[in-house]
């Protein structure tokens, strides 16, 4: 079946790489960031594709469907059920479309589908501009489509929010740009939440912001025994930094190899005060006594590249690492004294010895994380988001894992927050409806769904039962 595949799209002058499993290239196609386990061994595609242009992507899509395929599209390899990986299919790794273009007039990205968000990143920050991504450079264009957050979320939205434009291949093998002043609306606002679920996307225009003022950083501290700086870190997150919307704030719980347990704030301050203000209102921090304090005046791409050198896992695929997650967002009122004192519990439980590169957060969301109009599972009044994400390498303890994710989602619940409602980290039984944002949205979803897939050729997304 491959060589039928790769001599049919060979005769339609494909421009890309075709890969087979023997193949080296074949091997990095199908690198996972981690495994997931529910899916272990992880299924294996009869073929990979590596497209250079809209139109090559478009002949695998035919290629799949003339041949009987499921098809699969991969970028940065970051899905959290691995769901470019499937038997009897065909990838299309968009690797070799990394293009970045800025329009410093516009203030405007044009994206290949393939890029990265460190490609982003470091294209857009040449200019003292860049748009709300993430922190793991090597996501890919997934993280965008179905929300995305970053430190700069707070002030300028989610990833997706800021889409102005989207080019997709569809399932029948046309190409199509929608925008909000062009072609299909209702699909323009299903791309903005679930674009992997209705084609291949391979471009996208981004709204920029300028970050030229930026000024953040990290701070660490060390766990102490009674976890007191924890619980003041919290308390001044959710009292002092989230009620100005110019703050963006995260704090992690982890255990670092040859340090222990510590906790590792992000923080990010925008807006026009001078640095001298900035660093004056976030000094209860340094009161604290970090045993690292890296906050002051910086590029916004140092920023985005800082964590990697503290972060338990790095950026940095690791196929033999299982990982899985609990995320989920609470109201500001429901953020209390005592859901805070539940989340330091499982801090404090939390068994590192069996979940070594576990990461726990909380994060400040809010202001303009609810701007948005597609199906995404943040709501207006989505004001902080809790994080399990435990890591670890012994198939012994798939049911440690579970647990602390239960534990989190145990405690999410009881305080009367929404679960599983982001779809990027949300796990494989997680309600659809709550991914999209509610029936509403998920209503309108599967009518445009119908429309443009009617054969659902795209089923690797992590939309299941659209």
């Amino acid at each position: 079946m491959a060589d039928t595949v790769a001599a049919a799209l060979k005769e339609k002058l494909f421009l890309g790489e075709t890969l087979f499993p023997n193949s080296e290239g074949y091997k990095r196609s199908i690198t996972s960031w981690q495994q997931s386990p529910h899916r272990c061994p992880a299924p294996r595609p009869i073929l990979a594709v590596r497209p250079r242009s809209s139109r090559d992507c478009a002949l695998a899509v035919k290629a799949a469907r003339d041949n009987g395929l499921t098809l699969t599209v991969r970028c940065g390899g970051h899905s959290m059920e691995q769901t470019f990986l499937q038997d009897n299919s065909l990838l299309v790794d968009l690797t070799l479309m990394r293009g970045v273009f800025v329009n410093t007039d516009a203030r405007t990205a044009s994206v290949e589908g393939g890029a990265m968000l460190g490609d982003i990143d470091a294209e857009t920050t040449l200019y003292g501009l860049a748009t709300p991504l993430g922190l793991a450079r090597t996501t890919g264009m997934g993280l965008v489509l179905h929300g995305g957050f970053g430190i700069a979320s707070r002030m300028y939205g989610l990833s997706c929010a800021n889409i102005l434009a989207a080019t997709l291949v569809l399932a029948d093998g046309s190409v199509e740009t929608v925008s909000a002043k062009k072609g299909d609306q209702d699909l323009f606002w299903a791309v903005r939440g679930a674009g992997a679920a209705l084609g291949i996307v391979t471009k996208l225009v981004l709204q920029l912001h300028d970050v030229s003022d930026f000024w953040g950083g990290i701070v660490l501290f060390k766990d102490d025994e009674q976890h007191d700086t924890l619980r003041k870190l919290l308390h001044w997150q959710r009292d002092h930094a989230f009620p100005n919307k110019q703050i963006a704030m995260s704090v992690y719980y982890t255990c670092k190899p040859g340090v222990g347990r510590l906790m590792m704030v992000m923080m990010g301050f925008f807006g026009d005060k001078s640095p001298e203000e900035k660093a004056r209102a976030v000094q209860h921090l340094r009161d604290l006594e970090p045993m690292q304090d890296f906050l002051g005046k910086m590029s916004y791409l140092d920023y985005q590249n800082a964590h990697t050198q503290f972060s338990p896992t790095g950026d940095d695929p690791k196929p033999h690492e299982f990982c899985r997650s609990f995320y989920g967002t609470l109201t500001l009122s429901q953020a209390t004294d005592e859901f805070l004192k539940g989340f330091i519990r499982i801090c404090d439980t939390c068994p590192y010895n069996k979940l070594p590169a576990t990461l726990l957060m909380v994060d400040a969301c809010g202001a303009a994380y609810g701007q948005h109009n597609g199906p995404v599972g943040y709501t207006a009044d989505s004001d902080f988001a809790v994080l399990a994400q435990p890591a670890w390498t012994d198939v012994h303890y798939h049911e440690a894992a579970a647990a602390l994710c239960e534990q989190m989602k145990g405690l999410l619940r009881d305080a009367g927050g929404l679960g599983d409602m982001y779809a990027n980290v949300a796990g494989p039984d997680a309600r659809l409806v709550s991914r999209v944002g509610g029936e509403d949205n998920l209503k309108r979803l599967r009518e445009v769904k119908q429309r443009v897939d009617p054969h659902n050729v795209f089923t690797a997304h992590p939309f299941k039962g659209l």
